[in-house]
């Protein structure tokens, strides 16, 4: 019995922050519900694919591949609903758009994740500071583009999906 001829898994591919590349299968219930971790199969000694699992936590991995074209990063942030006092934490999410400077992310739970490339954590635009401060943080990611900022000024930018790659765009060729 092999995993690869099991509908209930799905072949995943993850980088490591190690820089090693891992390839086996996991549950479809875990793909679907993907969070913070993952658990992967391991090859035995004949290579096959059995029941032998190694869980690997979002902070561990870079990259993970289903499907050989469905991508998911590693990325810290606070999730939105949870208790005031947690702590950010490293999930999976899906990119969505890498601009130079700040890229964005769908979670799980469909919120949006905002990064810039040169911080360590990302952000739910679905956080009280987001919501309460949105034309303030637009005006802040667009400091270095003064026609970005008085746009943002404006509330021309909103936390919609649409909105946020409008304005990712938008900083990408300010000069």
């Amino acid at each position: 019995y092999f995993l690869k001829n099991d509908a209930k898994y799905g072949l995943v591919s993850l980088i490591l922050t190690s820089n090693d590349t891992i390839s086996g299968y996991a549950k479809w219930k875990d793909i679907e519900n993907l969070d913070k971790k993952i658990a992967v199969s391991i090859p035995d000694e004949n290579g096959n694919h059995n029941h032998l699992f190694k869980t690997y936590f979002a902070d561990q991995v870079s990259k993970l591949t289903l499907k050989e074209n469905e991508f998911y990063e590693a990325v810290s942030f606070k999730e939105t609903g949870k208790n005031a006092k947690a702590k950010p934490a490293f999930k999976f999410v899906k990119p969505i758009l890498n601009g130079k400077t700040v890229s964005l992310y769908q979670y799980l739970t469909g919120e949006i994740i905002i990064k810039k490339r040169s911080d360590e954590l990302g952000y739910s635009t679905n956080s009280v500071g987001w919501q309460m401060n949105t034309r303030t943080k637009f005006i802040e990611l667009a400091n270095a583009c003064p026609v970005l900022a008085s746009r943002a000024n404006r509330n021309e930018f909103n936390t919609s999906l649409g909105s946020l790659w409008k304005f990712v765009e938008a900083l990408d060729v300010c000069k």
